[in-house]
């Protein structure tokens, strides 16, 4: 009987050996990864930036090329921004404005959406799990996920202030299934 307990002593101090140096090691088989989210893809979020809020959907329709079309408040609903690199463009009811880029550049969209792209762009972004889920940090950054979830629920970019609540998110002509992509073949 000793024996047996000696054993399985011996092979549970094993395990965790070989556990504990595959955490530890550089590209471990257990390090955690950021989900791949540089795709193209739309979300809705109830946004805050200080004491103001808005409902927008933000859509990434290519690498660098965000547009944002606000719902709320009333004073924004259906104005829509065209945010590529440099270039800002503004619409709104078949009104257009282009290269607001001085007046643009440091608003809190434009800071979101400089800072969601990165942060969907980097691939090294730092991972940490908890109870609830895990979060990706990308410089100033905060993507949330829940448990078990591949899509994020929030952002936060603490510097500006500005907090996401995301309400829907989709990726373009792609499905999510079981924390894998799946690319619909037409």
């Amino acid at each position: 009987m000793k024996a047996v307990k000696k054993a399985i002593k011996s092979t549970v101090v094993s395990v965790c050996a070989l556990v504990l140096a595959a955490c530890g090691s550089n590209g471990g088989i257990l390090a955690p990864k950021a989900p791949d989210l540089n795709k193209l893809f739309t979300f809705t979020a109830n946004i805050t930036e200080g004491e103001q809020s808005y409902a927008a959907e933000l859509s990434r329709t290519d690498i660098g090329t965000w547009k944002i079309t606000f719902s709320e408040p009333y004073q924004l609903q259906g104005v829509c921004f065209v945010y590529s690199g440099d270039k800002v463009s503004a619409s709104y009811d078949g009104l257009s404005a282009d290269s607001l880029t001085d007046d643009f550049s440091a608003s809190p969209v434009a800071v979101m959406v400089r800072a969601l792209e990165a942060a969907v762009q980097n691939q090294s972004a730092n991972v940490k799990y908890n109870e609830n889920g895990f979060t990706v940090q990308s410089g100033d950054c905060v993507l949330y996920f829940p448990q078990g979830e591949s899509k994020p629920a929030k952002f936060e970019i603490s510097s500006e202030k500005i907090f996401g609540e995301i309400t829907e998110f989709k990726f373009n002509d792609e499905l999510f299934k079981n924390g894998e992509d799946v690319v619909l073949i037409e």
